[in-house]
């Protein structure tokens, strides 16, 4: 029981997160000078990436 509390809650941050990844391209495609929240956005894939492994 726990364990499918926790994968639901797991599976539900990841697409959160993916999300919020696709809203943060869309406002850097709108304002193309923003590059802090594109330095932002490879922080978080980097981050990402470091949790999966």
């Amino acid at each position: 029981m726990l364990g499918y509390v926790l994968l639901t809650s797991v599976l539900f941050f990841l697409t959160l997160g993916q999300y919020e990844m696709l809203r943060l391209n869309r406002k850097i495609r709108e304002h193309p000078n923003l590059r802090v929240l594109q330095s932002f956005l490879e922080a978080y894939k980097r981050r990402q990436n470091i949790l999966r492994c």
